[in-house]
């Protein structure tokens, strides 16, 4: 019974390294299935046209901020002229998923959150700078100095606004100090959103913007 033992002990010693071997590869192979695929995030565009026909979709694509092109946009921007004060504050948030209705979707991306303080003549219409969710977020990178950005602004009247905001914001850097830059605001385009009716049942705001098309901005 002895000897019996020991080559019984021994064989399930050698099938228990057998499945731990195994479980080691089935793991790697697993992980290098999913391993992310950086790709720069200026090359967005591009890389989605060049696999507009593949069969599958890409998933696992990491579109990262590689070349640290957001940060000169990072931070606070006032912009005053007595009458009208609106103050952005521009924050990056990394490895964002791109599709957060999709849990099956494992692409993300960097991007810029801004949110936002609005008055006109002291009175204050819009202030989301304590919010968790932003009005304005983007990560298409159209060159060095310039997001485009996609950005619904608030509403006074109903539970939310029925147009929505393609923005771009350009960063203009003058002299050697960063208090010097400026960020150009431009709103390049309006589209039709939702016309969804508000849970009380009242239709969404249709009014024009408050918020004027073109603004530049100083830093705070």
């Amino acid at each position: 019974m002895g000897i019996f033992n020991q080559i019984k002990n021994k064989m399930m010693k050698q099938i228990k390294t057998i499945i731990a071997i195994l479980v080691i590869n089935i793991s790697l192979l697993i992980t290098a299935q999913n391993t992310e695929t950086i790709v720069p995030l200026e090359n967005y565009y591009e890389h989605q046209i060049a696999h507009v026909y593949d069969e599958e979709p890409l998933d696992y694509i990491y579109y990262k901020d590689t070349n640290n092109r957001m940060a000169n946009f990072v931070g606070n921007w006032i912009f005053d002229d007595s009458n009208i004060y609106l103050k952005i504050v521009i924050t990056k948030h990394e490895h964002i998923r791109k599709n957060i209705l999709d849990s099956n979707n494992h692409n993300y991306t960097d991007n810029l959150r801004i949110n936002i303080l609005y008055k006109e003549n002291d009175v204050e219409l819009y202030n989301t700078i304590n919010q968790p969710r932003n009005p304005i977020s983007g990560s298409i990178i159209l060159s060095n100095n310039k997001i485009e950005m996609y950005f619904i602004e608030p509403s006074l009247t109903s539970c939310y606004r029925k147009n929505n905001v393609i923005l771009e914001l350009e960063f203009i850097a003058n002299g050697m100090s960063n208090t010097d830059d400026t960020l150009k605001w431009s709103r390049i385009r309006v589209s039709h959103g939702s016309s969804i009716p508000c849970p009380d049942g009242s239709e969404p705001d249709g009014s024009d913007f408050l918020i004027p098309a073109t603004i530049t901005f100083h830093r705070e």
